[in-house]
Protein backbone atom coordinates (compact mmCIF):
# COMPACT_ATOMS: atom_id res chain seq x y z
CA UNK A 1 0.00 0.00 0.00
CA UNK A 2 1.44 3.45 -0.93
CA UNK A 3 1.34 5.64 1.54
CA UNK A 4 1.88 9.56 2.77
CA UNK A 5 2.89 10.33 6.29
CA UNK A 6 1.31 14.47 7.02
CA UNK A 7 3.14 15.23 10.27
CA UNK A 8 2.00 17.41 12.73
CA UNK A 9 1.50 18.74 16.19
CA UNK A 10 -2.31 17.59 17.36
CA UNK A 11 -5.35 16.42 15.38
CA UNK A 12 -5.57 16.28 11.46
CA UNK A 13 -2.76 18.02 9.73
CA UNK A 14 -3.89 21.78 8.89
CA UNK A 15 -2.62 21.68 5.46
CA UNK A 16 -3.65 18.00 4.10
CA UNK A 17 -6.57 17.62 6.81
CA UNK A 18 -8.65 19.65 4.07
CA UNK A 19 -8.01 17.18 1.35
CA UNK A 20 -7.63 14.32 3.46
CA UNK A 21 -9.88 14.22 5.85
CA UNK A 22 -9.08 12.53 9.50
CA UNK A 23 -6.27 9.87 8.84
CA UNK A 24 -4.65 7.51 10.61
CA UNK A 25 -2.34 8.23 14.24
CA UNK A 26 0.77 5.81 14.14
CA UNK A 27 1.82 4.43 17.00
CA UNK A 28 4.66 6.76 18.94
CA UNK A 29 6.64 3.14 19.88
CA UNK A 30 6.69 2.83 16.11
CA UNK A 31 10.86 3.59 15.37
CA UNK A 32 9.35 4.38 12.13
CA UNK A 33 6.83 7.33 13.00
CA UNK A 34 9.14 10.32 12.33
CA UNK A 35 10.17 11.54 15.48
CA UNK A 36 8.81 12.99 18.12
CA UNK A 37 5.77 14.69 16.73
CA UNK A 38 2.92 13.05 16.02
CA UNK A 39 2.56 11.52 12.64
CA UNK A 40 -0.35 10.59 10.50
CA UNK A 41 -0.74 8.02 7.59
CA UNK A 42 -3.60 8.13 5.13
CA UNK A 43 -3.80 6.12 1.44
CA UNK A 44 -1.79 8.46 -1.56
CA UNK A 45 -4.98 7.29 -3.57
CA UNK A 46 -7.36 9.30 -1.44
CA UNK A 47 -4.99 12.14 -1.15
CA UNK A 48 -5.29 12.22 -4.99
CA UNK A 49 -8.59 11.46 -5.56
CA UNK A 50 -9.90 14.02 -3.26
CA UNK A 51 -7.51 17.14 -4.63
CA UNK A 52 -9.07 16.22 -7.66
CA UNK A 53 -12.63 16.57 -6.50
CA UNK A 54 -11.95 19.68 -5.15
CA UNK A 55 -9.67 20.90 -8.25
CA UNK A 56 -12.70 20.74 -10.62
CA UNK A 57 -15.09 22.48 -8.50
CA UNK A 58 -15.10 26.31 -10.11
CA UNK A 59 -14.34 29.31 -7.69
CA UNK A 60 -18.19 30.07 -8.26
CA UNK A 61 -19.04 26.65 -6.67
CA UNK A 62 -17.17 27.14 -3.68
CA UNK A 63 -19.01 30.40 -3.07
CA UNK A 64 -22.57 28.27 -3.40
CA UNK A 65 -21.37 25.61 -0.94
CA UNK A 66 -20.34 28.13 1.29
CA UNK A 67 -23.69 29.76 0.86
CA UNK A 68 -25.01 27.40 1.27
CA UNK A 69 -23.66 26.01 4.29
CA UNK A 70 -23.87 29.38 6.15
CA UNK A 71 -27.54 30.12 6.69
CA UNK A 72 -27.43 26.44 8.59
CA UNK A 73 -24.86 27.38 10.95
CA UNK A 74 -26.50 31.04 11.03
CA UNK A 75 -29.62 29.22 12.01
CA UNK A 76 -27.90 27.07 14.97
CA UNK A 77 -26.23 29.75 16.42
CA UNK A 78 -29.06 31.99 16.94
CA UNK A 79 -31.04 29.52 18.47
CA UNK A 80 -28.31 28.57 20.71
CA UNK A 81 -29.25 32.59 21.46
CA UNK A 82 -32.70 31.36 21.91
CA UNK A 83 -32.22 28.87 24.29
CA UNK A 84 -29.77 31.56 26.44
CA UNK A 85 -32.39 34.12 26.41
CA UNK A 86 -35.61 31.69 27.25
CA UNK A 87 -33.18 30.75 30.58
CA UNK A 88 -32.28 33.95 31.48
CA UNK A 89 -35.79 35.56 31.00
CA UNK A 90 -37.57 32.40 32.11
CA UNK A 91 -40.14 32.49 28.83
CA UNK A 92 -41.14 36.01 29.82
CA UNK A 93 -40.39 39.22 27.57
CA UNK A 94 -38.20 41.32 30.14
CA UNK A 95 -38.47 44.49 28.82
CA UNK A 96 -40.65 46.66 26.60
CA UNK A 97 -44.69 47.38 25.76
CA UNK A 98 -45.69 43.58 26.33
CA UNK A 99 -43.43 43.42 29.41
CA UNK A 100 -43.92 40.49 31.43
CA UNK A 101 -45.64 38.17 28.74
CA UNK A 102 -44.98 34.14 28.33
CA UNK A 103 -43.78 33.46 25.36
CA UNK A 104 -42.01 31.12 23.07
CA UNK A 105 -38.42 29.60 23.52
CA UNK A 106 -38.26 29.48 19.33
CA UNK A 107 -39.74 31.71 16.71
CA UNK A 108 -41.76 30.13 13.76
CA UNK A 109 -40.32 32.82 11.63
CA UNK A 110 -37.07 34.30 12.28
CA UNK A 111 -35.68 34.43 16.07
CA UNK A 112 -37.46 34.73 19.23
CA UNK A 113 -34.88 36.10 21.09
CA UNK A 114 -35.40 40.03 20.58
CA UNK A 115 -39.17 39.41 20.91
CA UNK A 116 -38.08 37.67 24.61
CA UNK A 117 -35.47 40.25 25.55
CA UNK A 118 -37.77 42.81 25.08
CA UNK A 119 -35.87 44.96 22.79
CA UNK A 120 -38.55 43.87 19.46
CA UNK A 121 -38.89 46.58 16.77
CA UNK A 122 -37.95 48.94 19.64
CA UNK A 123 -38.00 51.78 16.99
CA UNK A 124 -42.15 51.79 17.16
CA UNK A 125 -42.50 51.68 20.74
CA UNK A 126 -44.28 54.81 21.17
CA UNK A 127 -46.69 54.00 18.13
CA UNK A 128 -47.51 50.31 20.18
CA UNK A 129 -48.15 53.16 23.21
CA UNK A 130 -50.13 55.53 21.18
CA UNK A 131 -52.48 52.77 20.42
CA UNK A 132 -52.99 51.62 23.86
CA UNK A 133 -54.02 55.35 24.70
CA UNK A 134 -56.79 55.08 21.91
CA UNK A 135 -57.99 52.20 23.59
CA UNK A 136 -59.87 50.21 20.36
CA UNK A 137 -62.85 47.91 20.89
CA UNK A 138 -61.37 45.70 18.11
CA UNK A 139 -57.38 44.94 17.17
CA UNK A 140 -56.84 43.89 14.20
CA UNK A 141 -53.41 41.82 13.24
CA UNK A 142 -52.14 41.06 10.07
CA UNK A 143 -49.15 38.85 10.04
CA UNK A 144 -49.51 37.28 13.58
CA UNK A 145 -46.91 34.81 13.41
CA UNK A 146 -46.78 33.75 17.21
CA UNK A 147 -48.80 36.34 18.51
CA UNK A 148 -46.06 39.11 19.97
CA UNK A 149 -48.71 41.84 19.13
CA UNK A 150 -52.09 39.74 19.07
CA UNK A 151 -51.32 38.28 22.39
CA UNK A 152 -49.82 41.52 24.27
CA UNK A 153 -52.46 43.85 22.90
CA UNK A 154 -54.98 41.39 24.61
CA UNK A 155 -53.15 41.94 27.90
CA UNK A 156 -52.90 45.30 27.53
CA UNK A 157 -56.01 45.91 26.20
CA UNK A 158 -59.09 43.61 28.72
CA UNK A 159 -61.76 45.45 27.01
CA UNK A 160 -60.70 44.72 23.27
CA UNK A 161 -60.68 41.84 20.94
CA UNK A 162 -58.02 40.77 18.82
CA UNK A 163 -57.99 39.03 15.26
CA UNK A 164 -54.96 37.90 14.85
CA UNK A 165 -54.62 36.51 10.89
CA UNK A 166 -51.51 34.83 9.40
CA UNK A 167 -51.50 32.34 6.39
CA UNK A 168 -48.77 30.09 8.08
CA UNK A 169 -50.96 27.12 9.69
CA UNK A 170 -48.31 26.36 12.64
CA UNK A 171 -47.94 30.05 13.59
CA UNK A 172 -51.23 30.06 13.83
CA UNK A 173 -51.58 26.84 16.30
CA UNK A 174 -48.17 28.77 18.02
CA UNK A 175 -50.09 31.69 18.66
CA UNK A 176 -53.45 29.96 19.93
CA UNK A 177 -50.85 28.59 22.61
CA UNK A 178 -49.26 31.42 23.81
CA UNK A 179 -52.83 33.45 24.18
CA UNK A 180 -53.66 30.21 26.39
CA UNK A 181 -50.35 30.52 28.49
CA UNK A 182 -51.48 34.14 29.10
CA UNK A 183 -55.36 33.55 29.43
CA UNK A 184 -56.34 35.69 27.28
CA UNK A 185 -57.55 32.70 24.52
CA UNK A 186 -60.86 33.86 24.84
CA UNK A 187 -60.24 37.41 23.60
CA UNK A 188 -57.82 36.38 20.66
CA UNK A 189 -59.66 35.19 17.58
CA UNK A 190 -57.13 33.31 15.12
CA UNK A 191 -57.71 32.96 11.86
CA UNK A 192 -55.91 32.35 8.58
CA UNK A 193 -55.62 34.83 5.30
CA UNK A 194 -56.95 38.20 5.73
CA UNK A 195 -58.62 39.93 2.78
CA UNK A 196 -59.62 43.42 2.06
CA UNK A 197 -63.18 42.00 1.89
CA UNK A 198 -62.67 40.23 5.49
CA UNK A 199 -60.51 43.10 6.70
CA UNK A 200 -63.85 45.56 5.76
CA UNK A 201 -66.06 44.18 8.19
CA UNK A 202 -63.48 44.75 11.10
CA UNK A 203 -62.32 48.07 11.02
CA UNK A 204 -63.17 51.65 11.92
CA UNK A 205 -62.78 54.13 14.13
CA UNK A 206 -63.05 51.50 17.14
CA UNK A 207 -60.68 49.39 15.62
CA UNK A 208 -56.69 49.60 15.58
CA UNK A 209 -54.94 47.50 12.75
CA UNK A 210 -51.11 46.19 12.95
CA UNK A 211 -49.90 44.87 9.79
CA UNK A 212 -46.89 42.84 8.96
CA UNK A 213 -47.47 40.99 5.89
CA UNK A 214 -43.90 40.74 3.58
CA UNK A 215 -45.16 43.33 0.52
CA UNK A 216 -49.05 42.16 0.68
CA UNK A 217 -49.81 45.98 2.41
CA UNK A 218 -49.81 47.19 -0.83
CA UNK A 219 -53.18 45.49 -2.12
CA UNK A 220 -54.40 45.53 1.80
CA UNK A 221 -54.45 48.82 2.51
CA UNK A 222 -56.29 50.67 -0.05
CA UNK A 223 -58.98 53.11 1.34
CA UNK A 224 -61.03 52.66 -2.31
CA UNK A 225 -61.41 48.87 -1.48
CA UNK A 226 -61.94 48.72 1.86
CA UNK A 227 -63.52 52.41 3.07
CA UNK A 228 -62.94 51.96 6.88
CA UNK A 229 -59.32 52.07 6.54
CA UNK A 230 -59.72 56.09 6.51
CA UNK A 231 -60.99 56.41 10.18
CA UNK A 232 -58.58 53.83 11.49
CA UNK A 233 -55.28 53.90 13.34
CA UNK A 234 -52.73 51.71 11.17
CA UNK A 235 -49.20 50.47 12.34
CA UNK A 236 -47.89 48.78 8.99
CA UNK A 237 -44.12 47.69 8.67
CA UNK A 238 -43.40 48.68 5.01
CA UNK A 239 -41.47 46.03 2.64
CA UNK A 240 -39.67 48.44 -0.34
CA UNK A 241 -37.20 46.17 -0.40
CA UNK A 242 -39.93 43.83 -2.02
CA UNK A 243 -41.13 46.49 -3.99
CA UNK A 244 -40.15 49.71 -3.97
CA UNK A 245 -43.22 51.59 -4.71
CA UNK A 246 -44.96 50.89 -1.35
CA UNK A 247 -44.63 53.28 1.17
CA UNK A 248 -45.15 56.20 -1.54
CA UNK A 249 -48.23 54.62 -2.43
CA UNK A 250 -49.48 53.98 0.60
CA UNK A 251 -48.97 57.61 1.77
CA UNK A 252 -50.33 58.96 -1.18
CA UNK A 253 -53.79 56.71 0.00
CA UNK A 254 -54.08 57.83 3.30
CA UNK A 255 -52.13 61.75 3.34
CA UNK A 256 -56.45 62.64 2.92
CA UNK A 257 -57.27 61.29 5.91
CA UNK A 258 -54.32 60.58 8.03
CA UNK A 259 -51.26 61.83 10.00
CA UNK A 260 -48.46 60.35 8.81
CA UNK A 261 -45.27 59.17 11.02
CA UNK A 262 -42.13 56.96 9.62
CA UNK A 263 -39.79 54.91 11.71
CA UNK A 264 -36.16 53.67 10.59
CA UNK A 265 -34.91 50.69 11.76
CA UNK A 266 -31.69 51.45 13.72
CA UNK A 267 -28.86 49.61 15.09
CA UNK A 268 -29.19 48.20 18.14
CA UNK A 269 -26.78 48.95 21.30
CA UNK A 270 -25.96 45.30 23.68
CA UNK A 271 -25.77 48.06 26.81
CA UNK A 272 -29.58 49.80 26.28
CA UNK A 273 -30.93 45.98 26.55
CA UNK A 274 -30.78 44.98 30.33
CA UNK A 275 -31.94 41.36 29.55
CA UNK A 276 -28.29 40.18 27.68
CA UNK A 277 -26.34 41.66 30.69
CA UNK A 278 -23.73 38.92 31.47
CA UNK A 279 -24.23 37.11 28.66
CA UNK A 280 -21.26 36.36 26.26
CA UNK A 281 -20.64 39.29 23.33
CA UNK A 282 -21.13 36.99 20.94
CA UNK A 283 -24.61 35.91 22.39
CA UNK A 284 -25.91 39.47 23.13
CA UNK A 285 -25.43 40.52 19.83
CA UNK A 286 -27.40 37.94 18.01
CA UNK A 287 -30.15 38.13 20.64
CA UNK A 288 -30.49 41.86 19.55
CA UNK A 289 -30.05 41.36 16.01
CA UNK A 290 -33.52 41.06 13.81
CA UNK A 291 -31.74 40.68 10.60
CA UNK A 292 -33.26 43.75 8.94
CA UNK A 293 -32.29 44.89 5.33
CA UNK A 294 -30.12 47.97 5.59
CA UNK A 295 -29.21 49.21 1.98
CA UNK A 296 -30.91 50.17 -0.77
CA UNK A 297 -33.98 49.86 1.24
CA UNK A 298 -33.86 49.80 5.10
CA UNK A 299 -36.96 48.68 6.92
CA UNK A 300 -39.34 51.31 8.02
CA UNK A 301 -42.92 51.19 9.53
CA UNK A 302 -45.57 53.78 8.96
CA UNK A 303 -47.92 55.12 11.72
CA UNK A 304 -51.04 56.40 10.36
CA UNK A 305 -53.12 58.47 12.52
CA UNK A 306 -56.74 59.26 11.73
CA UNK A 307 -57.66 63.18 12.10
CA UNK A 308 -61.03 62.22 13.08
CA UNK A 309 -59.85 60.31 15.83
CA UNK A 310 -60.57 61.17 19.38
CA UNK A 311 -57.80 61.93 21.71
CA UNK A 312 -58.25 59.72 24.95
CA UNK A 313 -56.23 60.08 28.14
CA UNK A 314 -53.54 57.04 28.38
CA UNK A 315 -55.04 56.51 32.01
CA UNK A 316 -57.33 54.11 31.34
CA UNK A 317 -54.87 51.45 29.13
CA UNK A 318 -53.27 48.52 31.50
CA UNK A 319 -49.60 49.23 32.02
CA UNK A 320 -46.45 46.56 30.85
CA UNK A 321 -46.09 45.90 34.95
CA UNK A 322 -49.48 44.58 35.05
CA UNK A 323 -49.77 42.10 31.88
CA UNK A 324 -46.97 39.95 34.38
CA UNK A 325 -50.16 38.96 36.52
CA UNK A 326 -52.70 38.69 33.50
CA UNK A 327 -52.72 34.98 33.14
CA UNK A 328 -52.03 31.91 34.31
CA UNK A 329 -47.99 31.38 34.98
CA UNK A 330 -46.28 28.10 33.43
Amino acid sequence: MRSYDAVGATGTSPVLGFFIGPAQKLDPADPGHGGSSTVYRCRMSSLRHRAQRVAAIPVQGLCRVRQHTKPKRDRRRFRRAERAIFRKTRGEVADGPFEGMDFVKHAVWGTAAPLLAGCYEAEIRSAVEAIIESRPHRVVNVGAAEGYYAVGLALRLPAAVVYAYDIDPEACSVCCEVAKHNGVEDRVVVRGECTPGELANLVGADCALVVDCEGFEKELLDPESVPGLASTMILVELHDFIDPSISTLIADRFRPSHDIELFRATERDPETVPAVAKLPLRTQKRVISEGRPTDPHPMEWMFLTPRSHASTAPAAATTPAQTRNSGPSR
